[in-house]
């Protein structure tokens, strides 16, 4: 089991066409390192007016899982996975699951244990 290090400031690509800026910050566990302590943070896609109300989520082994309250009332949530040391993973609209886009994160994540 690993806990993947997903602080600081990231580009989420999503297959829509929206770029969402993320700033994460990320505390970790005194148990098993098994899973990280809430991730929180702010959010913001450019040129869309949308800004981040709230954000919280969790990393867990090799999964990653994030809700994004954004300031036009929607709610986002994103569901990842780490392949190897890539993000990737599936987001929707709380409001209209329905309608769903891929999204990637261009970095490498390195894991703390």
């Amino acid at each position: 089991m690993s806990v993947f290090d997903v602080r600081g400031e990231v580009m989420l690509h999503q297959s829509n066409g929206a770029t969402v800026e993320l700033h994460i910050d990320q505390m970790y566990p005194t148990g098993d390192g098994s899973e990280s302590e809430p991730l929180a943070g702010r959010a913001l896609v450019r040129g869309m007016g949308m800004v981040s109300n709230g954000m919280t989520g969790r990393t867990k082994d090799n999964t990653f899982f994030l809700v994004i309250t954004w300031n036009q009332g929607s709610v986002g949530e994103y569901h990842g996975t780490f392949n190897g040391n890539r993000l990737s993973g599936v987001t929707f609209d709380r409001s209209h699951p329905e309608s769903q886009a891929t999204w990637f994160i261009d970095k490498d994540f390195r894991s703390l244990w």
